[in-house]
């Protein structure tokens, strides 16, 4: 990684806050599902509370809603729902989810009066389809399907996406986004993937596509995914080129903002995918969604991660005892002007408590 030139300070490390503010409000006439709670759930929770969606369950209809207000309430009330781990009374972020106070007040009035449900015909939801969430992309590149087991267990695996690219855009293509589109959004955890452009003489779709990383023999299945170019150089990588969580939709900036030029041919690397436990054996078709810029980026983006694998280290190390409870922190110091577009804290298992934040010169 370049250092930074000019000289002001950042320290980075995401808030996870769960607090709870409550006010009473009149809203002047009897409460129902269909007329105030509906538009509320249709909003913030049904986006992954539906089908195929990366909630455990649906939140569309009335009896959906009725048979988990008591719960509803409650994970709304301390606002541990919608998921939104940044501290709003700190900073505020465009897209940002959270319900008001009016809205929370709302919800639990309709609880106490018995939940109402109203005029059936007054709130109709009309459910999109998974590929009417996202713009119709430039490109769409398809990922060699991934099979989940029934047997319960988390799976990491690292995935080669090859390309090539005829008549979707001119040679030199700015990208402005990529959206990795799963079939199994119950079970997909995340993906964290990077970009390889490779050289005219090598041919991305050589080696295999997949590899274990549960595998005793992972080493030598990564070494025949063949991510190098035909005379063994490393190719040029762009990192974080596609990220993917539960209930996020994919991020497109405005026009101007981040891309990267993609060739003429290629292969995305899902260097980290994950899915969860399944006691049923399931196949994933995913797929990445490629949206072109008719610009060169003004802004082009880029990515700092801190900790492992990262440009700082973690302190103390990352080791943490049975039966303890630990507390580390790994920090970076940035010289010049900066803006902070996505913040991606990530743990496994182990995690309880996330904070990130930044320190100004003053």
């Amino acid at each position: 990684m370049k250092p930074f030139k000019s000289l002001l300070l950042r320290q980075w490390v995401v808030l996870l806050s769960l607090s709870s503010v409550f006010v009473t409000c009149d809203t002047g006439h009897e409460l129902t599902f269909s007329h105030d709670i509906a538009p509320i759930i249709h909003k913030n929770c049904t986006p992954c509370h539906r089908p195929n969606g990366g909630a455990p369950f649906e939140l569309l209809s009335y009896e959906d809603v009725k048979k988990r207000a008591k719960m509803i309430v409650h994970v709304t009330s301390t606002k541990y729902m919608p998921p939104w781990p940044a501290d709003r009374q700190y900073s505020r972020f465009i897209n940002e989810r959270g319900l008001t106070d009016a809205e929370m007040e709302t919800i639990g009035k309709w609880y106490r009066k018995g939940c109402q449900q109203g005029d059936k015909n007054e709130q109709v939801f009309s459910l999109p389809s998974a590929a009417s969430l996202y713009p119709k992309p430039d490109m769409i590149i398809n990922i060699e399907p991934v099979r989940i087991y029934n047997d319960n267990r988390d799976r990491f695996y690292v995935l080669k996406i090859p390309y090539e690219r005829r008549n979707e855009a001119p040679p030199e293509t700015f990208v402005r986004s990529v959206v990795f589109v799963t079939q199994q959004p119950g079970y997909a955890h995340h993906m964290n993937g990077h970009y390889l452009s490779f050289t005219d003489q090598t041919n991305p779709f050589d080696g295999n596509r997949f590899a274990d990383l549960e595998s005793d023999s992972f080493q030598q299945q990564f070494e025949e995914l063949k991510l190098y170019n035909h005379d063994g150089s490393q190719p040029e990588r762009v990192h974080s080129a596609v990220n993917y969580l539960p209930g996020a939709m994919g991020t497109i900036y405005p026009r101007g903002i981040g891309g990267f030029i993609m060739s003429m041919k290629g292969a995305f690397v899902a260097n980290d995918i994950h899915y969860g436990p399944s006691r049923k054996n399931l196949v994933d078709s995913p797929k990445l969604y490629v949206y072109f810029s008719d610009i060169p980026p003004v802004r082009p983006t880029f990515e700092l991660m801190l900790g492992t694998n990262g440009v700082s280290p973690i302190l103390p190390p990352l080791q943490v005892p049975a039966n303890k409870v630990t507390r580390h922190v790994t920090q970076v110091t940035v010289y010049n002007d900066i803006s902070v577009l996505t913040i991606n804290p990530h743990m496994h298992l182990i995690g309880k408590k996330f904070k990130a934040y930044a320190l100004k010169p003053n």
